[in-house]
């Protein structure tokens, strides 16, 4: 069976790599750039409609990373629950604030804001009849 390799950042494209910036970014934040790499037209488009995504939208960083964080908490996904990005640290996520993720409605240290928006990723627990 053939596998598509990832590509380091030193392998991309010139045009590729002065689009994305690699080396400001970590690896996990080049994430699947690395693969999508081999096909720089799809990749410039792909990078292209992210940044237009992370660009106009108006919620701060920290709150999409918290809210983000707040959803693999509860699917258990501990790849997610691992990753923390570079604009949401600069922004001010801790892993204070993280750690208080588990109960934001108890946490002291998240404005109502964020309290808010995390308790809304909270699944609902209907039961069967209500269904």
């Amino acid at each position: 069976m053939s596998r598509l390799a990832k590509l380091e950042p030193e392998d991309w494209p010139e045009e590729l790599k002065e689009r994305m910036q690699p080396d400001k970014l970590t690896p996990l934040e080049q994430g699947l750039m690395r693969f999508f790499a081999h096909t720089p037209e799809l990749a410039k488009g792909l990078g292209a409609f992210s940044g237009a995504l992370k660009i106009n939208r108006t919620l701060p960083e920290k709150l999409v990373e918290l809210v983000r964080l707040r959803v693999a908490f509860f699917n258990q996904c501990r790849s997610c629950m691992a990753i923390r990005y570079t604009d949401a640290l600069n922004d001010g996520v801790t892993e204070e604030l993280v750690c208080s993720l588990e109960r934001p409605a108890e946490a002291e240290n998240l404005t109502m804001r964020y309290t808010m928006s995390c308790a809304s990723t909270t699944p609902s627990r209907r039961s069967s009849s209500s269904a």
